[in-house]
């Protein structure tokens, strides 16, 4: 083995200089030639057989005659060992540098890779790393998919369940759905379901996955674990249909305010427009006596810079409850380049009796917006 890496790291330069796709190409030109040579001595070896028996009696002629059309020319031999030696080393090289990752596998190392998926006999360590070689190079079809999530399932090892779920991520195979499902459902372990959320981020879109994810964060106690499925709802791929699902939770009075606010703030990242969304926590936000509720619902606006705002996060400044001005005058920094708005925090700030109302008016004051308060929508 030593040997083999030993002659990878020469050969390394050399093989860099060919694209990867033309490597394979290299290879064959090699064996190309040892076939020519081949031939060459082939008919050599014809001819001087046809010279002996020609003159037996002239061996030192017919011997003479044989070396220079070839036949145990020592230059000819060497030139064949020579090339063939290149062959088997720049093999080596390829199979050394495709094992780690450093050159796309090719179809016969891929069905090797898919092998030793498949073989539940070997190393986790062996399988993982062919696992992770076919998700590299996209070469993981619905077979290899099967046989890891039999191999998940199958698995007692804590951490080779955890890897194997980490070396799942991103894959959108359908086939993973209702097996991660299940894992973010009842596994006993908070951290293998953290990853089983997490993977399922891809397929949010599907009504099922989103729905049972909305009913998990209603009841679930692990905070690891609800901040993966706030992430996976919020950061998740929004389709035509997701959005018009997520306006109508945003606006539905019987939802939980952080399920309206979550899905507010999923449109908003998808670049819909929610001007309507937003004003209607707006007036929400004014009517409401509850401190609480106004401090969730002004630290939801953080970031926007939707004109109709202004005028309630600045009431929120003058508000009993700390909490209310300090989430208020976070989200006016999206408004600082309205005097009116600059006056205002000045004053939070030399006057306002709690430290962290000041602080937070303070940075509002001193944060730079690159751009100015987008008019008509809410992002």
């Amino acid at each position: 083995m030593r040997k083999i890496i030993f002659s990878a790291v020469v050969l390394l330069a050399t093989i860099a200089v060919f694209a990867v796709s033309s490597h394979f190409k290299t290879v064959g030109d090699l064996e190309a030639r040892i076939k020519q040579l081949e031939e060459k001595v082939a008919t050599a070896q014809s001819q001087s057989e046809s010279a002996l028996a020609a003159s037996k009696s002239a061996r030192r002629n017919s011997s003479a005659a044989v070396n220079q059309v070839g036949l145990g020319n020592p230059a000819s031999d060497g030139r064949l060992t020579d090339v063939e030696a290149e062959v088997v080393k720049l093999k080596q090289a390829t199979e050394y540098l495709m094992e780690r990752g450093q050159l796309p596998l090719d179809a016969r190392k891929a069905e090797e890779m898919l092998a030793k998926l498949k073989d539940g006999s070997l190393p986790d360590s062996e399988r993982l790393s062919a696992f992770r070689l076919l998700r590299k190079d996209h070469l993981l079809n619905e077979e290899g998919v099967a046989s890891v999530l039999a191999w998940l399932h199958g698995s007692s090892k804590a951490n080779t369940r955890r890897e194997i779920l980490r070396s799942m991520e991103n894959l959108t195979n359908g086939i993973m759905k209702q097996p991660m499902m299940d894992l973010a459902v009842n596994d006993p372990n908070n951290t293998m379901r953290e990853q089983a959320i997490e993977n399922l981020r891809v397929f949010v879109s599907d009504p099922v996955v989103e729905q049972m994810l909305w009913a998990q964060l209603a009841v679930e106690t692990d905070p690891r674990v609800r901040q993966e499925i706030l992430n996976s709802l919020s950061r998740g791929p929004v389709t035509t249909e997701r959005a018009l699902a997520l306006q109508s939770r945003a606006m539905n009075p019987a939802a939980s305010m952080e399920e309206r606010l979550l899905a507010m703030n999923t449109l908003r990242r998808s670049d819909t427009d929610i001007q309507q969304i937003v004003s209607s926590f707006a007036t929400m936000a004014q009517g409401t006596q509850d401190p609480k509720l106004k401090a969730q619902i002004f630290g939801a606006f953080d970031g926007m810079s939707d004109p109709t705002l202004k005028v309630p996060l600045v009431y929120g400044l003058q508000d009993a409850d700390a909490r209310v001005r300090e989430r208020a005058a976070d989200a006016l920094s999206g408004y600082t380049s309205d005097p009116a708005v600059q006056q205002w925090l000045r004053y939070v700030v030399e006057n306002d009796p709690d430290s962290r109302v000041r602080r937070e008016a303070q940075q509002a004051l001193e944060q730079q917006r690159s751009r100015p308060p987008f008019e008509g929508r809410s992002r």
